[in-house]
């Protein structure tokens, strides 16, 4: 220990008297050598641990293994005992924050009384929700916390029940700490007052009755939700649960989605890219990417688990700014899509070309989509987030509520073979990648758009737009 840290070197040798009062000795079997016990109450066992296991490896930096909810704790004790490599190695962690290591370190960063980290954490939870939910972290904090995270309105979560999940996975944790029966029963005990504070009025139809099945809701629970979902008349529903939306950071979220359903194909493509045009600026957060098939080399059931890169890049720009890798989960089987989120929003220019692309990192058998539209407008505006298909020409509406899209598979400065319709142009967004009449009816189903393998959905963003006042003067 001494060879590992200078302090050390000077409290187990007596070259500092003001350490004196942390060592105690007492006789050991041989009266020529006593037992030394060193007292640190301002230590975590834990990140001690670290330490100790890092000298004892020979100082082998490949050897250092910091728990994620122990980091604030093993920076802390690495400058008290002067380990400079753990030390770097904290704060590299620090400074690459993941979303598992933003949920771990909540509880530190409040014990700390460290503000900065704090907010560093929630950005980092706010922006990338669907994964800091899901991580294992989360089941690990305590119950006041998870409190503090289910009630935030700043949370991103690509739909409610991303939160009721966690709730769930929470309290199934808990059960276990308390050494209980993982039962319904017993979670809702756990969990407590929290389920007050997910949202569920605003979870669709088919995720209410997910949540139903999980055993956490009485069926008076279950009616009055039902009831408030698939009503427009709210009057006389008195419901515990908060009814708005969560907010991210003063915009809403949108999804696109291109696929009227799934081909009859599946996809083995390990690359996939789709191209796209959008008549606004919007700020992409996630694609959404289709899961594995179920066949004869996986049981029915049974869950997988792959890592995909996933890339937004302007035609002409040869590396893409705008990347993330990313672990996705699910069962076999299950035709959803699985949502990738960036590490930051990707700002999308209007009317300009772009390529979405998900590289998957091994072999895979996914779902397909069918039936691809070519052109997809998205009301932005007030009033919800329903997506329909351009018919002909723009409907008569105000033009900064809503985003049109523009699909292709082929890079617009090419040309897909069997296509008849002329070279790729884009002047406007609405079927701008193609030469066609003005007058011409859409959606078309070309062949470049009516199969694709693994990007169903694009989630974005719609900065507000301020209108201009008219006025008389």
């Amino acid at each position: 220990m001494a060879a590992g840290s200078k302090i050390f070197e000077r409290m187990l040798f007596g070259e500092d008297d003001s350490l004196s009062p942390m060592i105690k000795k007492r006789k050991g079997p041989d009266l020529n050598c006593p037992i030394v016990t060193i007292h640190f109450s301002d230590v975590d066992p834990i990140a001690f641990q670290t330490i100790i296991d890092y000298i004892y490896s020979d100082f082998d930096e490949t050897s250092i293994k910091i728990a994620e909810s122990a980091v604030l704790n093993t920076l802390y004790a690495a400058k008290k005992f002067e380990i400079a490599v753990l030390e770097k190695h904290c704060v590299e962690l620090l400074g690459e924050l993941t979303p598992s290591l933003a949920v771990a370190l909540l509880e530190q960063a409040i014990s700390f009384g460290s503000e900065e980290l704090l907010d560093r954490c929630h950005q980092v939870i706010d922006e990338r929700s669907d994964e800091a939910l899901s991580s294992d972290s989360l089941t690990t904090i305590s119950i006041e916390t998870l409190k503090k995270l289910v009630r935030r309105s700043e949370l991103s979560p690509s739909g409610e029940l991303s939160v009721f999940k966690a709730v769930c996975n929470w309290a199934e944790a808990e059960c276990k700490r308390r050494g209980i029966d993982v039962t319904s029963e017993n979670k809702r005990l756990v969990v407590g007052d929290v389920l007050n504070d997910v949202r569920f009025p605003t979870m669709t139809v088919e995720e209410l009755g997910e949540a139903a099945n999980s055993g956490l809701l009485s069926d008076l629970e279950i009616g009055v939700l039902f009831r408030y979902v698939t009503s427009t008349v709210h009057v006389g529903i008195d419901l515990p649960y908060p009814t708005h939306e969560r907010r991210i950071l003063s915009r809403s979220r949108y999804v696109v989605r291109r696929f009227m359903n799934l081909n009859k194909n599946t996809c083995k493509k390990q690359r996939s890219t789709i191209w796209f045009i959008v008549n606004r600026e919007i700020l992409v957060t996630a694609l959404g990417i289709y899961g594995l098939v179920q066949n004869e080399t996986n049981a029915e059931g049974s869950e997988w688990e792959t890592t995909v890169d996933v890339e937004v890049a302007a035609s002409g720009q040869t590396k893409a700014t705008d990347f993330a890798s990313v672990t996705l989960k699910g069962t076999y089987g299950d035709g959803r899509a699985f949502i990738a989120h960036f590490k930051k929003p990707a700002r999308i220019v209007a009317n300009v070309p772009y390529r979405a692309t998900v590289i998957f990192k091994e072999e895979v058998e996914t779902f397909a989509g069918g039936n691809g539209q070519e052109d997809i407008l998205v009301y932005v505006g007030s009033g919800g987030t329903v997506e329909q298909n351009c018919t002909g020409t723009t409907p008569a509406v105000d033009q900064s509520s809503v985003a049109v899209f523009a699909f292709h598979n082929d890079d617009p400065n090419g040309i897909r073979r069997g296509m008849t319709r002329g070279p790729a142009v884009y002047t406007d967004a609405i079927g701008g990648f193609y030469n066609r009449p003005t007058n011409n009816v859409a959606p078309i189903h070309s062949e470049g758009c009516l199969y694709e393998g693994q990007i169903p959905e694009i989630h974005f963003m719609a900065p507000v737009e301020v209108k201009k006042e008219v006025s008389d003067v």
